[in-house]
């Protein structure tokens, strides 16, 4: 990548397009925080009844919006430090201000990341029609990344075979220490757990506004390909290229395969998506297909701090 190219490109952007851009990314975060209450709206209230409480625990509300949209905000900056760690972060966040416990919240958290996981694959699936002849080279790059993941697992077959053994033991370990501690109490505080964390899980089925649960998650993704298209505007590419809503819309789903990574915040995962989409799908050569990942990386990453 020609990196002249690249800081000529950010110097020379249309910064004006940061105020819709920045817009819509708040929108986006606050229909996630209220499609999220949706499925909290419908947890048991499950007051501290324990002797440490106090009269100000028991008087915790039930979450709200602006509640949620608190910890999902805490959450997406966790992950840009320690990947993953976001969704127990923000279930931990919301259980502190609220009369739901972590375990429940945390079942609400997975369930909307496996909401979030059907949808790309069907975002997937929408590019495939939609980029079908053009998909040949694409996917033989991801295919050539796959292998050269497949070949240092083989190479580093011994290491995680002892690291499996260690989490086998550990895993047995754990099992025979709640069987001891089963009579002390404990059983019936991880059993306690369990049942919150499937209550969580269940909130799907029971959530009673479905048509907003719907929408919600339609305009999360709507947003998405938005904050997408209009970085190609700010730096010029939607018509140096041709880039259209459509292209956009491609570069959120292999894009979104990039953030689903384990790395923090998406570094050097997203970049690595969006470059590839853009050199071998919509045909962008790769030093401005760089400019537009380090950019959106960048605008996004600081707003979320």
């Amino acid at each position: 990548v020609d990196f002249s190219a690249v800081g000529e490109a950010l110097r020379t952007a249309d910064y004006a397009w940061l105020v819709p851009l920045l817009a819509v990314s708040l929108l986006s975060h606050y229909a996630r925080a209220w499609r999220w209450r949706l499925l909290l709206d419908v947890l048991p209230e499950e007051p501290d009844t324990s002797s440490r409480s106090t009269p100000t625990d028991i008087a915790k509300p039930r979450a709200s919006t602006l509640q949620a949209f608190y910890a999902t905000m805490i959450g997406y900056m966790v992950n840009q430090a320690a990947p993953r760690l976001g969704e127990p972060a923000r279930a931990a966040n919301l259980a502190s201000v609220t009369r739901h416990r972590f375990a429940s919240v945390f079942g609400t958290v997975v369930v909307e990341r496996l909401v979030d996981v059907v949808v790309l694959l069907a975002a997937l699936a929408s590019v495939l029609v939609l980029f079908w002849s053009r998909l040949g080279a694409l996917l033989g790059e991801f295919a050539g990344g796959a292998r050269a993941v497949v070949e240092g697992l083989r190479a580093q077959s011994g290491m995680l075979l002892v690291i499996g053994g260690l989490g086998l033991a550990a895993a047995l370990g754990a099992v025979w220490w709640w069987r001891a501690r089963r009579h002390a109490g404990t059983g019936g505080k991880i059993q306690a757990m369990l049942l919150g964390f499937g209550e969580g899980l269940r909130s799907l089925v029971r959530v009673r506004n479905k048509i907003g649960l719907v929408w919600s998650t339609a305009a999360i993704w709507i947003c998405y390909a938005v904050m997408t298209y209009i970085p190609l505007q700010m730096i010029g590419f939607a018509s140096t290229y041709g880039l259209t809503l459509l292209d956009a819309w491609a570069m959120v789903a292999l894009g979104a395969v990039g953030m689903a990574l384990p790395s923090p915040g998406g570094t050097g995962s997203y970049h690595y998506a969006i470059i590839v989409t853009m050199a071998l799908l919509l045909g962008v050569p790769e030093t401005p297909a760089a400019t537009y990942a380090l950019l959106t990386h960048a605008v996004q990453l600081v707003f979320l701090v």
